[in-house]
């Protein structure tokens, strides 16, 4: 069954005013992708512990033979991490990470620098379908 999936980003800056007005927006940006029959998606939750490093992430159905398009990801503790490989580049000590490319994602492998604490990790990873993407820029 094919689906859309919709991920969203929004950029405010907010600052001060010569009159002491709060939060008064002084930039605003809005950022979407957009995966339109999408045919396969992924969610995984998941506790890493502290200390460990190259964690394989199960992204199944999305695989080498069917590779996505998205990784959306959300940490509560910086988290490490490689794209394909656990040998590949890393991305050090990210919270959240919305990254979007082209049929290029079958694998995750997600470390947690530090031995204190665990990292809660919530993941979204789609396949299939047409990626569009909203960037508006100046």
């Amino acid at each position: 069954m094919a689906f859309n999936f919709y991920l969203g980003q929004t950029i405010r800056i907010t600052a001060n005013d010569a009159f002491a007005s709060n939060d008064r927006t002084t930039e605003f940006q809005s950022n979407n992708l957009r995966v339109a029959a999408a045919s396969a998606h992924n969610k995984t939750y998941r506790s890493i512990s502290a200390g460990l490093s190259n964690q394989e992430i199960n992204l199944a159905p999305v695989t080498g033979s069917n590779p996505g398009y998205i990784v959306a990801l959300f940490a509560d503790q910086p988290v490490d991490i490689r794209i394909n490989a656990s040998g590949n580049t890393m991305i050090s000590c990210v919270y959240q990470m919305m990254l979007a490319v082209s049929n290029a994602v079958s694998s995750l492998f997600v470390g947690v620098p530090g031995s204190v604490y665990a990292a809660n990790v919530a993941i979204h990873t789609v396949a299939g379908g047409t990626l569009s993407v909203s960037t508006p820029l100046p």
